[in-house]
């Protein structure tokens, strides 16, 4: 059996960790007045920065949560296009 090098599980275990934060942003960002809206008073001026451009910061944080969900999960698999 063939090990994984450190340094692809590392890396994968980063953009598993940034589609969290990507989907959780995105979500709060489409759907405002959820419980997770209280998580933007960490950050107020990311929240008037994102909500400034709408809509659209919420979707394109959802996407990129799914492109980087897809390329973790291809580093774990070994997948060649990951």
């Amino acid at each position: 059996m063939v090990t994984r090098p450190a340094a692809v599980t590392v890396v994968a275990i980063s953009l598993l960790a940034a589609t969290t934060i990507a989907l959780v942003t995105g979500v709060t960002l489409l759907f405002p007045g959820t419980g997770l809206d209280a998580l933007w008073q960490l950050n107020e001026r990311a929240y008037s920065a994102f909500t400034a451009l709408g809509t659209v910061s919420g979707a394109f944080l959802a996407v990129l949560g799914c492109v980087t969900a897809s390329a973790g999960i291809g580093l774990l698999r070994r997948r060649r296009w990951a």
